[in-house]
């Protein structure tokens, strides 16, 4: 990793966010055995995500993310594996990139093992810290000035849950308060029906037997 030409500001739609990195905050070995506990990899890891609520971690050219929300840990890994479960559609690539959601530490150490093992061999793996020091929505075409190092903001998500009531006329409000949502305004206008000539047909020829058999039974009363 090239740490002068590591970004301090990442754009991201019309926010930018500031980052902070902390290069080798761990480094031990990783070992191409079938067990990952209490190894530099268990113990560092852990202790790393523990201390950090981002971090990257570097094998050989290869890096992953790792990082903290809430009770669960997650995994992004932008190389292609075979993801276990996972329902493929037909000529499908069977190996794809993915963010993966653990409940706890020992379940993504062990999937994450497994993940080393299909493309690397013993090697030494380098654990980064990753701050984010701001987001801020950002005009088009400009940039916002870097905070001071001594100071904190605190930052809020941009994908926090949007809780809404459970009464449908207030969702709907609370909906137009946060987006372009537009109430559809129905016509009055009753649509018009057309009625194609071979229907007009049909109903002439229904009509014409519902006369006829009217008649008849006149002419059995007259008869009786």
């Amino acid at each position: 990793m090239d740490l002068d030409t590591f970004p301090r500001q990442i754009r991201m739609g019309q926010f930018v966010a500031e980052i902070l990195l902390s290069p080798n905050i761990f480094e031990g070995w990783w070992k191409c055995v079938p067990m990952y506990k209490f190894n530099d990899f268990h113990l560092m890891l852990e202790k790393a995500l523990e201390e950090n609520d981002y971090v990257i971690f570097q094998i050989n050219n290869q890096m992953y993310s790792l990082w903290r929300k809430g009770d669960f840990i997650y995994l992004m890994d932008p190389y292609r594996h075979h993801i276990v479960g996972r329902i493929l559609e037909e000529g499908e690539d069977p190996k794809s990139a993915s963010v993966r959601m653990f409940g706890n530490i020992d379940r993504l150490l062990s999937v994450f093992h497994q993940v080393l093992l299909e493309s690397n061999r013993s090697a030494i793996f380098h654990i980064h810290g990753l701050k984010i020091r701001n987001i801020t929505e950002c005009p088009p075409g400009t940039a916002p000035a870097l905070l001071p190092a001594d100071q904190e903001v605190d930052v809020a998500s941009l994908n926090e849950n949007i809780r809404f009531d459970e009464n449908y006329d207030k969702c709907l409000e609370e909906l137009g308060d946060i987006s372009d949502y537009e109430e559809d305004l129905a016509s009055e206008i009753e649509p018009i029906v057309e009625i194609s000539s071979s229907e007009e047909m049909v109903e002439e020829e229904e009509g014409g037997e519902g006369e006829g058999g009217g008649g008849g039974e006149e002419d059995e009363d007259d008869e009786d």
